[in-house]
């Protein structure tokens, strides 16, 4: 009697990750690895993410580090780019040509800094783009820098704002618990007196730690410290009410830095000690429980550099941190918001400080970083990552997914692998690599050679005995395989006892 044929299909991979609990127990859809690699919205197959390349031919900075970018609309129909570093501030409206240079009378300093938009209340005032750099408050026009910390303007030492309820809401590194905000509808004056004028008030937080970031979601003003958050509303000193310790939204998880609090949409995205957690008006709800173990890997001392940025392109959230054993942030945990929602890993070759959304020349919505060698780089683009901005080639993306192990319906019996049938879309002149292996066995691989033309079926001849199939794909070349389905087939022998 012939042995009976099984086989075991995968078209959804949409779990994403799911390397917290153990590989036997995930679900069809889950992965147990999933590096440099999408799940296509789509069809819910495995694609090979794009590269990186870069928005200017010069470095920037004097090479080092990018530590502010922003793309903002300066009133002429024209997004201007801005960026800053090495104590001036940088300036362009193209896509890839080299950005204008701007020095201070005073440099900046080597702070972070934070952005925001906003003008006055008067009648056709001006748009413009205000920021910190951790000792002043500074307004950039689109064509003139102005500091505008000085008597009866902003604080000294302003780490970080936020525009909330037409006034710039400040924290001042010399009083760690408090909060001060402008005269109403003037972002560059905090005269105290009525109501609608400046104030100030301290954000009573449970541990006595300092305040690190700002973020406005719904009718609020979150206030993030390293252990919790308050709540802040209202318009003017009669109606200001700040929800904080036990009443705050929370009082056990709190962020790790100035740019791990970012608004997503609806609701904050913010980097804890404890992991990724989504904030709303009401609760903070965690979103990272199947990637906890690697959460629980990164070095505790440099979590503060973690930052957050949105793809508002592919609606993605991006949490860059730095990775094991890295010393800035080249690691980042993406979440689609969409159809899937699971989070998969990108790696790449520098240092991520900083992400801001940008939309191109053509309207594409695109996801920009401020990196650690002067440049700033658009993150989903070609084949390869740091592309110059002329279009050549860097280095090779390599992709890794593992897909949770084939039981073909028994863990318990004994199978013999026959074949393994692909799905996929490979480019002509590139390869893909299936790697499988039973149990504990050492991986055998197989290369696949592309032939072009969309999605084509791909046979594998393979060989192998066990009860547990493990199956990975990894891409090494310049190309960007898709993946929309895996159907391995085998023998049944004898059960497992």
């Amino acid at each position: 009697m012939p042995k009976e044929r099984k086989v075991e299909e995968r078209r959804d991979f949409s779990g994403g990750m799911h390397t917290r609990q153990s590989k036997d127990q995930l679900g069809p859809e889950a992965l147990v690895e999933a590096t440099n690699v999408r799940i296509s919205e789509r069809h819910g197959g495995l694609v090979k993410r794009l590269g990186s390349r870069r928005l200017h031919g010069t470095a920037i900075a004097a090479a080092g580090d990018v530590l502010g970018v922003q793309q903002w609309d300066q009133g002429s129909a024209t997004n201007q780019l801005v960026a800053t570093g090495d104590g001036d501030l940088f300036h362009k409206t193209s896509d890839y040509g080299e950005f204008t240079q701007v020095s201070p009378g005073t440099a900046l300093s080597t702070s972070k800094n934070l952005w925001g938009t906003m003008r006055t209340t008067s009648s056709g005032a001006a748009l413009r783009l205000y920021f910190t750099d951790g000792v002043r408050f500074w307004r950039w026009s689109g064509s003139a820098l102005t500091d505008v910390t000085a008597a009866g303007g902003a604080p000294l030492n302003v780490d970080f704002f936020k525009p909330y309820h037409l006034r710039a809401f400040w924290h001042d590194t010399d009083f760690e618990n408090h909060i001060s905000w402008s005269v109403l509808g003037d972002p560059e004056d905090d005269s105290t007196g009525d109501e609608t004028q400046g104030g100030a008030t301290m954000v009573d937080v449970q541990r006595g730690e300092g305040l690190v970031a700002f973020e406005t979601i719904g009718s609020s003003l979150l206030i993030a410290s390293p252990e919790s958050i308050a709540r802040f509303t209202g318009y003017s000193d009669r109606d200001i009410q700040i929800a904080q310790d036990v009443e705050g939204i929370s009082s056990e998880v709190g962020c790790v830095g100035p740019l791990a609090l970012r608004r997503i949409e609806r609701f904050a995205l913010m980097a804890a000690t404890e992991g990724i957690f989504a904030i709303t008006e009401t609760e903070a709800t965690s979103v990272s429980d199947k990637i906890e173990d690697q959460w629980d890997a990164l070095d505790r001392s440099t979590l503060s550099l973690a930052n957050i940025g949105y793809h508002k392109g592919r609606r993605e959230a991006w949490v860059a941190v730095p990775g094991v054993g890295e010393s800035v942030p080249k690691t980042v945990f993406v979440l689609s918001l969409g159809a899937v929602n699971g989070w998969v890993k990108f790696t790449f070759p520098f240092g991520i400080l900083n992400m801001a959304s940008w939309e191109d020349s053509s309207g594409a919505e695109r996801i920009i970083a401020g990196c650690d060698d002067g440049f700033v780089r658009v993150l989903d683009e070609g084949t390869s990552d740091d592309a110059t901005a002329a279009g050549a080639a860097g280095t090779i993306v390599t992709m890794q997914a593992q897909l949770a192990p084939f039981f073909f319906g028994d863990i318990s019996e004994q199978k013999t692998l026959e074949r393994v049938f692909l799905d996929a879309d490979i480019a002509s002149g590139t390869e893909l690599e299936v790697h499988y292996r039973f149990d504990a066995q050492s991986w055998r691989s197989l290369a696949i050679a592309g032939v072009g033309g969309g999605i084509q079926p791909y046979r594998l001849d393979a060989y192998g005995q066990g009860r547990r199939l493990d199956l990975r794909l990894v891409s090494r070349d310049a190309g960007t395989p898709k993946v929309t389905a895996v159907r391995p087939i085998a023998f049944a022998m004898s059960r497992w006892t």
